[in-house]
């Protein structure tokens, strides 16, 4: 797993299963709490139905605390349900970036 760590966001990279399973591990510490996260699957070959049931319950304690939980990934938007899914790093930022100003209201 890679964690890039910004001023106001997280951007994590996720390629393997091994990530994966760092990943959760991390989203359960406190260390991600009150954190804004990107997180890319591009590079990853983990099957989107496990990634969207993991997540699932995240993004509903991230969305409690007006933080932002974005997805970068190719997933179906039929399967994503809840979940923010966006195509590519540069679309995620730019819709983080909104987030951030539509909450400074």
């Amino acid at each position: 797993m890679d964690l890039d760590k910004q001023k106001k966001y997280y951007l994590i990279r996720i390629i393997k299963k091994t990530d994966f399973l760092q990943l959760i591990d991390f989203l359960n510490s406190s260390q991600s709490r009150n954190k804004n996260l990107i997180i890319d699957f591009l590079n990853s070959n983990i099957d989107p139905e496990k990634i969207v049931k993991k997540l699932h319950p995240f993004h509903f304690i991230w969305k409690k605390t007006n933080n932002s939980f974005i997805l970068v990934s190719d997933i179906d938007k039929n399967l994503v349900e809840d979940l923010i899914s966006i195509p590519t790093i540069e679309e995620a930022l730019d819709f983080f970036h909104m987030e951030e100003m539509i909450r400074s209201i």
